[in-house]
């Protein structure tokens, strides 16, 4: 794979689904690279505000007071969402827990180092690549 492209997501709210785009970023103005933050960021709002629907519109659960019907095979709760940002990539990665898997864009991963490889094509630990959205890695949040 070609290290001198980024990786763009965008998702389509009414069909649910995501997609991924592989983009040269010396090709990218600073206008349009303002331009796939602002979309990305749109996005992440959205995802927020269907979380906090979801959740009455009270604060996520913190992760003690949860049951384990709720965790999946990592003891992370189904539907959290994460951040991933690499040093050389301008652009912010967002991964979701669906059951067992692991999906960035629309998709799966097995595991959380898997997921992380993937959009930083390195070898690297998931548990401390994948953020919270309140900052705290996952293994911060869910090991310690």
């Amino acid at each position: 794979m070609d290290k001198s492209k980024a990786a763009l997501g965008a998702s389509d709210e009414a069909m649910g689904t995501g997609t991924c785009l592989a983009v040269d970023e010396a090709k990218l103005s600073p206008e349009a690279r303002i331009f796939l933050l602002e979309e990305q960021m749109k996005h992440m709002r959205r995802v927020l505000m269907r979380l906090r629907k979801e959740h009455g519109g009270t604060p996520m659960p913190k992760h003690t007071g949860l049951s384990a019907t709720n965790l999946n095979k990592d003891g992370i709760p189904s539907g959290t969402v994460c951040i991933g940002a690499t040093e050389k990539s301008p652009f912010l990665y967002y991964l979701t827990v669906d059951g067992d898997n692991y999906v960035v864009g629309n998709q799966p991963f097995a595991s959380l180092s898997a997921a992380a490889e993937a959009v930083s094509l390195v070898r690297r630990s998931g548990w401390t690549f994948w953020k919270l959205l309140d900052g705290r890695t996952l293994k911060e949040a869910f090991r310690d």
